[in-house]
């Protein structure tokens, strides 16, 4: 299992490859996601 902290830098390292990436820290959000474990 990967700490939460390392899962943001990876998700933010990746996301800044696009140019329209922008990340507002702080930033109050609501999310509705699912997340779905598939066998390996």
């Amino acid at each position: 299992m990967l700490p939460q902290v390392k899962f943001l830098e990876f998700i933010t390292q990746e996301a800044q490859k696009y140019p329209s990436f922008h990340l507002v820290m702080g930033a109050n959000v609501q999310v509705c996601y699912s997340l779905v474990m598939l066998p390996i």
